[in-house]
């Protein structure tokens, strides 16, 4: 009897690891840390589409400070459209210097450094920043 209890138990115990989400792997990790060369490509080649099709799915949100909310793909490219229009030339380095992976959620951490001059004819006023998420 004893060994059916530990035969059942054994099955237990490997039908939830099987069912359990990957945590960290190092497959997920690195194409993660990989998007930041390519954020910056991105970023200075003006690539609105790219940005959309990477980070946003077609029902997303975005809530720009002090302004109304957007939402869906299409509209949230327009938006990153309008940004890039008012922007001249653009350098951007970013990185991820950690991430953490659970499933199908994942969060990073970082640094950017990011500079652009203002569109010519564009109000604007940027100047060369550096910050860590």
């Amino acid at each position: 009897m004893k060994t059916a209890y530990a035969l059942i138990l054994s099955l237990l115990v490997l039908l939830a690891s099987a069912c359990s989400q990957k945590v960290n792997d190092p497959a997920d990790i690195a194409a993660i840390k990989n998007l930041s060369p390519q954020f910056d490509k991105a970023e200075m080649a003006k690539d609105a589409a790219w940005f959309t099709s990477a980070y946003y799915l077609d029902n997303a949100t975005v809530m720009p400070q002090h302004e109304a909310l957007i939402t869906g793909k299409e509209a949230i490219g327009k938006e990153i459209e309008g940004t890039f229009a008012a922007l001249g030339d653009i350098n951007m380095t970013s990185s991820a210097d950690e991430v953490l992976v659970s499933g199908d959620l994942a969060v990073s951490r970082g640094k950017f450094k990011f500079s652009a001059a203002p569109a010519a004819g564009k109000p604007h006023v940027w100047r060369a920043r550096e910050a860590a998420w």
